[in-house]
């Protein structure tokens, strides 16, 4: 996903801070080079967020309809890579591990 418009604005303002120089702001030089610091931990923490992708969990609460506003797909339907074998391995893998115990 591309980033907004927000993401951009903040991702210009990291990198002109990145670069900042020493004005009249009465901050010492060892404070200036810790805030430079935090800066460039915090543009490295953005970076990640920006390669990242969300996985969402408790499915229950975020299907509910007055509680969530998912974005549904829409365009061409494609399959599901490797459906329905990613499915039914993990039952197959876990049949063979409980079997032991069940007998059955």
């Amino acid at each position: 996903a591309e980033p907004s418009v927000d993401d951009a604005e903040l991702l210009r303002r990291l990198q002109r801070l990145l670069g900042m120089r020493p004005r009249r702001t009465g901050l010492g030089s060892n404070q200036l080079s810790e805030l430079r610091a935090e800066t460039r931990t915090l543009a490295d923490v953005l970076a990640i967020f920006r390669r990242s992708v969300g996985l969402l969990d408790e499915v229950d609460l975020l299907l509910h309809p007055l509680r969530s506003e998912l974005n549904w797909p829409h365009g061409e339907r494609k399959p599901i890579h490797f459906a329905p074998l990613r499915w039914q391995l993990p039952f197959h893998l876990l049949d063979g591990v409980l079997y032991p115990t069940s007998r059955q």
